[in-house]
């Protein structure tokens, strides 16, 4: 049966090292700015590294994406940035927005999940640690929330500190895929009620990520494979499925193939609106297969929301 392929493995995990100033947690502290790739007058902060990325969290070619040593850290008195502004990150924007911040001159510093794999080498201070003691720090002036559009702990976390203490905080809300005519879709309003809508015997391939698996704990009655773009902790959580161990990006071809060898014919997806992710649903509507789409949850009431990388720069510009 297909349903027994496996993939190669095509990623290093141990490649990956995490992004991170030294003796830097999650204090927002000495403002610091990043001097151009190539200039030698300075010790590098940051060895080079090839960045891990997950397919929705993914830097852009080149700079992210190459395996490079970033640039200097200039401390300098006199170059004291204007703004100290977290950026929250987690979407495929993020790489793009910190670097947008780091040429206008805006300090700040980017903040991810503790133990989150980060998408790139980034151009400004990576803050880690508690997300709580980072919004209470006393130098954060704004809050740009670049994190997954599924992350809605972080997000209403952050929403609801900066109301408190008067910060401004601005959420990128990419548009969602739009349902056309022809698209086999399920809406579905959370992730944990996919099963109850897939009938028996279905192979499904299931994009929400390995966290998503618990939810078909029970359907010993369906084949499960799950994309993952480094070596799993373990073995594979249920007896009626698979890990497809592959690396990022997947072209609209590659995805149809795939989906043709597994005989797929139901794919679980989260409605991120993402350019990367979309080659998933634009193979899936190639082939007629049917998608239970999850809807996105809502923003926290009455934000500020930008729907692109250069709204979400020129909010932070303003401020």
């Amino acid at each position: 049966m297909a349903g027994n392929s496996r993939f190669p493995p095509l990623f290093d995990p141990s490649s990956s090292v995490r992004c991170r100033l030294r003796d830097i947690s999650c204090d927002l502290a000495p403002p610091l700015r990043f001097l151009p790739n190539g200039n030698d007058d300075a010790p590098s902060q940051y060895p080079a590294r090839s960045c891990a990325q997950d397919p929705d969290c993914a830097g852009p070619p080149g700079r992210y994406c190459s395996g490079h040593a970033t640039g200097s850290a200039d401390i300098s008195p006199r170059r004291a940035p204007r703004l100290t502004l977290l950026l929250l990150a987690g979407s495929g924007e993020a790489p793009a927005i910190a670097e947008g911040l780091s040429r206008r001159g805006i300090a700040c510093a980017v903040w991810r999940a503790p133990g989150a794999r980060l998408a790139a080498d980034w151009p400004v201070p990576v803050a880690t640690g508690d997300l709580g003691r980072c919004l209470s720090d006393p130098a954060l002036t704004a809050v740009l929330d670049a994190s997954h559009p599924f992350a809605t702990d972080i997000s209403g976390q952050a929403a609801r500190a900066c109301a408190a203490r008067g910060v401004p905080y601005c959420l990128l809300r990419r548009p969602e895929w739009p349902r056309l005519p022809g698209d086999r879709w399920t809406p579905i309003a959370s992730e944990a009620d996919a099963p109850a809508h897939i009938p028996a015997g279905a192979t499904i391939f299931l994009a929400t990520g390995r966290e998503g698996l618990a939810h078909f704990a029970d359907r010993k009655d369906a084949y499960i494979y799950c994309r993952q773009i480094g070596a799993p902790d373990g073995p594979f959580p249920l007896a009626n499925g698979a890990y497809l161990i592959q690396q990022p990006p997947f072209a609209v071809e590659e995805e149809i193939a795939l989906f043709e060898r597994l005989e797929i014919d139901w794919l679980v997806l989260r409605n991120t609106g993402s350019t990367r992710a979309v080659t998933k649903l634009l193979a899936a509507r190639h082939l007629g297969l049917n998608v239970a789409m999850i809807d996105r949850p809502a923003a926290p009431p009455g934000i500020r929301c930008a729907a692109t990388t250069k709204e979400a720069l020129e909010w932070a510009a303003a401020l």
